[in-house]
């Protein structure tokens, strides 16, 4: 398990309030081509309080970025709210009244934005890592999301709080507070709400509206296996052990960025066994018992593994549950089940001569 947590944005501000009234100033306007020290140098001010709202709530914007799909699910995030805001693609483009754009230097886990309404509004975010590679798509999505939330007036939210203004992120796939500290931040998978309850009932303030909560809350960030290679099992002939034999399903291209992240490994297959019903998701711990990588062995080919089913699981029709999983750790859309009849355990004593103490007889 790797949960790396990382700066998702330094959201700065060049609006000051007034030391006798809230009205903000005209922020500075800055060129996409400034780095993030020429701005970390000029705007020394961190924002705070809320920004202010954008007229009728309707924003023109152009998107200068490489990633235009992610910047759509993130304008779709929040114009499906349910509140009275408004991203809308200008035309012409030098009508826009907020460009979405990369900031040179930048590396993926950052961004900056204005706060709040103004004539010159802009969203920059990390176009490539420090290798130069292109960012992970989900990472720049929930990046934009949250810079967009900088431009509608708000600003960050407390860490441990699951919402798109939490100013850090784990593995760049969510917000540091939508994971449990024992959840693991896998790469394949993430967190596709991207607008939350707490940053709409924010943005209700400034905006009106009706909160309306976004489903799912996690995706898949690439297809999914669609189903587990065929599956046998065998009792070993004692006590609760199990001999199976799993066939390698063809399995969807895994982007590069999932390969290249440190949370990736080897794809293999993950085994669950209960004798009151069949695993109904590879996440219970109750019915865990292994994994294995798949090592050398090609699709369409086989391997052979050992494995014991829980101390609970010792006799009767057992059933055994198989997921297979890919490099970033996705799992199987299905997984592959069979069964196998367990015998109960020997006793300790069989074949020792035991003696029985209440007849005193051998």
């Amino acid at each position: 398990m790797r949960r790396s947590v990382v700066v998702l944005v330094l959201a700065m501000t060049t609006s000051t309030l007034a030391a006798s009234s809230a009205a903000l100033a005209t922020p500075e306007r800055v060129s996409p081509v400034d780095t993030v020290g020429s701005r970390i140098a000029s705007v020394s001010t961190a924002a705070t309080g809320r920004g202010r709202a954008w007229p009728k709530g309707r924003i023109t914007y152009v998107d200068r970025t490489r990633y235009p799909d992610a910047v759509r699910l993130a304008v779709r995030a929040w114009n499906s709210s349910g509140l009275r805001i408004r991203f809308v693609k200008a035309k012409p483009a030098r009508s826009a009244q907020l460009v979405i754009a990369h900031e040179r230097g930048m590396p993926c886990a950052f961004g900056v934005a204005t706060v709040g309404y103004t004539p010159h509004a802009y969203a920059y975010v990390g176009g490539s890592d420090l290798d130069g590679d292109p960012c992970p798509w989900p990472e720049v999505a929930l990046k934009t999301s949250h810079e967009l939330g900088h431009v509608l007036g708000l600003n960050h939210i407390r860490e441990s709080v699951c919402a798109t203004m939490n100013p850090t992120t784990t593995n760049g796939v969510a917000p540091t507070g939508c994971l449990a500290p024992d959840d693991e931040a896998k790469p394949g998978r993430w967190w596709c709400r991207m607008v939350a309850r707490p940053d709409l009932k924010r943005a209700k303030r400034l905006y009106g509206g009706t909160v309306k909560q976004r489903s799912p809350e996690w995706c898949d960030a690439y297809p999914m296996i669609p189903l587990t290679g065929p599956v046998t099992a065998h009792a070993s002939g004692f006590s609760n052990a199990i001999r199976l034999t799993v066939t390698r399903a063809p399995e969807p291209v895994v982007p590069d960025w999932v390969l290249d992240d440190e949370g990736a490994r080897e794809p293999g297959v993950e085994v669950h066994v209960a004798n009151d019903g069949c695993a109904g998701t590879p996440d219970s711990t109750l019915t865990y018992v292994t994994s294995a990588p798949w090592g050398d062995v090609a699709v369409g080919g086989s391997m052979e593994l050992s494995t014991f089913a829980r101390d609970q699981v010792v006799v009767g029709q057992t059933c055994v549950t198989v997921w297979q999983y890919d490099a970033g750790s996705n799992y199987a859309a299905a997984p592959a089940t069979t069964t196998v009849q367990l015998s109960p355990p020997e006793p300790a004593w069989a074949g020792r001569g035991w003696i029985s103490r209440q007849s005193g007889r051998r």
